[in-house]
């Protein structure tokens, strides 16, 4: 028994050691490290500054928006009785609280475009442009083919003062790619829009912003999706593996799916080691 209590207690004190970087942390390294390869270093580092100068600005304008009813969360009056250590003040400071954070947040994705200054989802921030619908297999790939289209796209890149992530060796490069994610972040705004009203209103936060959540966890989700499946094609690129894309939406779509297959189908020992150099190490 005190073998045992000796090795748990070896075990906590390595994961404490070994640990200095917490999961939350690492979480934001992957996800950005996701965002810089996807959509190169440079736009990586604009947004974050975007996103930290949009936060300073709404947290110093926090203090103009009031202090907010407990209707706006649907509290009644007399929401909480026979708990003696829960007060009416302390009521209103909770339900302040949430909505303060929903109008910081508000006013961040109005900062950053994402919502209209009236506060409404700016659809047309990721609208399908008829530019799109270049066909990359038209792209020059160095041999001197596909001249004029290529010249066609890095003109409407231009045109559209998007080269910052729609140039180079980035995902955007692809029209293929940058169509996917258009289509994608559509399909959001009409999913928070189809979403059920019984749903979406079952209380007035709910009804207030129960749809902005939808389109916004939606939208995050179909970029980081993109850009995984964007870097799996062109990881097996450069490792020489084709995937026929026939019957699929598009190469990206095909090479999540052989992802999937090559796991599957790798044996329990290769899959073991895969695990240990890229999966996440418990200790």
């Amino acid at each position: 028994l005190k073998l045992v209590v000796c090795a748990l207690m070896a075990a906590s004190l390595c994961h404490a050691m070994l640990n200095d970087v917490d999961e939350a942390t690492m979480t934001k390294l992957h996800h950005y490290n996701l965002c810089a390869s996807c959509w190169g270093e440079e736009y990586a580092a604009a947004y974050i500054e975007s996103i930290v100068n949009a936060t300073e600005k709404c947290e110093l304008s926090t203090g103009k928006m009031g202090a907010m009813a407990d209707s706006v969360l649907g509290l009644p009056a007399n929401f909480l009785t026979g708990w003696e250590y829960i007060t009416d003040k302390d009521t209103d400071e909770y339900a302040n609280g949430i909505m303060a954070l929903a109008n910081n947040f508000t006013c961040v994705m109005k900062e950053l475009s994402f919502l209209t200054e009236s506060g409404d989802i700016n659809k047309d921030m990721f609208a399908y442009s008829d530019f799109l619908d270049y066909d990359t297999n038209n792209l020059s790939d160095g041999s001197g083919s596909g001249e004029e289209s290529n010249a066609e796209y890095a003109a409407a890149i231009e045109e559209y003062d998007i080269d910052v992530f729609a140039s180079g060796d980035r995902a955007g490069a692809d029209p293929v790619f940058l169509k996917k994610l258009s289509v994608g972040m559509g399909r959001c705004y009409d999913l928070s829009e189809a979403w059920p009203k019984s749903d979406i209103e079952r209380n007035p936060f709910l009804k207030k912003f129960g749809r902005m959540a939808v389109y916004f966890n939606c939208i995050k989700q179909v970029e980081r999706q993109s850009c995984a499946k964007y870097l799996i094609s062109r990881h097996l690129q450069n490792f020489g593996v084709e995937v026929n894309a026939e019957g699929f939406e598009d190469k990206y779509d095909a090479a999540a799916m052989a992802a999937g297959l090559m796991k599957e189908a790798g044996s329990a020992v290769s899959n073991h080691i895969d695990e240990y150099f890229w999966g996440n190490l418990d200790m």
